[in-house]
C-alpha cells in the first residue's frame, strides 16, 4: 500500500488508466487515442479512476484519499499533460470504496471448500462407522447377523420382565422347564439373576445353577455343584434359599469343567431341581470363551444368548457359528 501512495503521481499520468465516465473502453488504450475517439459535446466531461487493491478497507480508503490529493496537486500546477482540445480541471471529487465481487465469490469458495472437506470428512466417518466399526451399538444391528428373535429393553420395561413373561412360550413344550442362559463374550448371570427375580415375584419357584466353573460369577466361596457331583456333599445342604429362589453355586474348582459337566451324576443333580423347581435356569461359561458355555447349553431344553452393546460382531458372528455347528436350540438374543 505504501509504495502504490507513494507513486499516486506515476498512477495518474499513466496514459493506460483514463477511460470516460459511463463507458468503457476495451481494450484499454492510451490518452491519444482516447482523444481522437472522445466527442465532446457538453463543457465538462467527468473522468473517472478505476483502482483495483486488495487488502483491508481502510487502507483502500487511504490510498484513494491520497491519489486524489495528488491528483488535485497535480492539476493546480499544471502537471499533468494537456492536449489539444481537452483541458483537465477539478470540480467536484467523490469517491466510493466497493467490495470486488470477485473476492466475494473467492471468499464463497473458499466456505464452500471448507464446508466440503466438512461433509468429506462425516462422509467418510460415515463409512468408516458402516464398513469398519465392528461394535454392536443397537439391537438393529443384530438383524444383518441373525434371523432369531431379539429382545431387548423398551421402556421402562426390562428386558428380565419380558422374558419372564415370555418363557412359557419361548421353550418347546414337554422338553422340561431348564433354560441356559449364555454369554458370548461376557457372563450371562446377571440377566438369569434378573429373570429368577421376576418369576418369583409372580409366585414361581425357580432355582438358579452357576455352571460357569471356570469364572464362578455367583461366588467363589462355599460348596456348590462340583461338590455334589462328585458325592461329597448332598444337594439339600449345597443350595441356598432367598425367597421362592434356590441358588446353588459353582462350589470349587474343578480340574477339566468340560469332562466334568458330562458326567451321569451331574444329570442326575438338574433332574432332581427340576422335578422340584417351575423353572431352572443355568448360567454357563461365556459361548466364545470355552467349549464348556456350549456343554452346558445342551443341557437345557433352549438357550438364551446374551449379549451387551459394544460387543463385538465378529464374536457374534463366532458365537452364532458355534451355536449352528453344535445344533443348540437358540431361543432369542438378549440385548442387556
Amino acid at each position: 500500500m505504501d509504495n502504490l501512495v507513494a507513486s499516486a503521481g506515476t498512477l495518474l499520468t499513466s496514459p493506460r488508466v483514463i477511460i470516460p465516465a459511463g463507458r468503457s473502453v476495451e481494450p484499454k488504450i492510451n490518452s491519444q487515442a482516447l482523444l481522437r475517439k472522445l466527442k465532446v459535446a457538453n463543457p465538462s466531461q467527468s473522468l473517472v479512476f478505476w483502482i483495483a487493491l486488495t487488502g483491508e478497507q481502510d487502507q483502500a480508503t487511504d490510498l484513494v484519499e491520497a491519489v486524489v490529493a495528488e491528483f488535485e496537486a497535480a492539476v493546480a500546477e499544471g502537471a499533468l499533460p494537456e492536449y489539444e482540445g481537452l483541458k483537465l480541471t477539478v470540480g467536484e471529487v467523490s469517491y466510493s470504496v466497493e467490495v470486488d465481487p470477485e473476492s466475494e465469490v473467492s471468499k464463497m469458495s473458499l466456505l464452500l471448500v471448507v464446508a466440503g472437506i466438512g461433509v468429506l470428512v462425516t462422509l467418510t466417518y460415515v463409512l468408516v462407522r458402516v464398513f469398519l466399526d465392528d461394535t454392536i451399538r443397537t439391537p438393529e444391528d443384530l438383524a444383518e447377523l441373525t434371523d432369531d428373535a431379539v429382545l431387548a429393553p423398551l421402556g421402562d420395561s426390562p428386558v428380565s420382565q419380558q422374558i419372564a413373561s415370555g418363557l412359557p412360550y419361548l421353550v418347546p413344550e414337554g422338553t422340561g422347564r431348564v433354560v441356559a442362559f449364555s454369554g458370548i463374550a461376557h457372563s450371562a448371570v446377571s440377566v438369569a439373576d434378573d429373570v429368577a427375580r421376576a418369576l418369583g415375584a409372580s409366585g414361581r419357584r425357580v432355582a438358579v445353577v452357576d455352571l460357569d466353573l471356570r469364572n464362578r460369577p455367583m461366588g467363589s466361596g462355599g460348596t456348590g455343584v462340583a461338590e455334589v457331583v462328585a458325592g461329597d456333599v448332598p444337594l439339600e445342604d449345597a443350595v441356598g434359599h432367598e425367597g421362592p429362589i434356590t441358588q446353588l453355586l459353582a462350589g470349587g474348582r474343578v480340574p477339566n469343567p468340560g469332562d466334568f459337566l458330562t458326567r451321569t451324576a451331574f444329570a442326575a443333580v438338574l433332574e432332581k431341581l427340576r422335578h422340584t423347581h417351575d423353572w431352572v435356569l443355568l448360567n454357563t461359561t461365556p459361548l466364545c470363551e470355552a467349549s464348556d458355555g456350549v456343554l452346558a447349553s445342551r443341557l437345557a431344553a433352549t438357550t438364551l444368548l446374551v449379549l451387551a452393546t459394544g460387543e463385538k460382531r465378529s464374536q457374534v458372528r463366532e458365537a452364532l457359528n458355534l451355536v449352528e455347528a453344535s445344533n443348540l436350540d437358540i431361543a432369542a438374543l438378549v440385548v442387556q
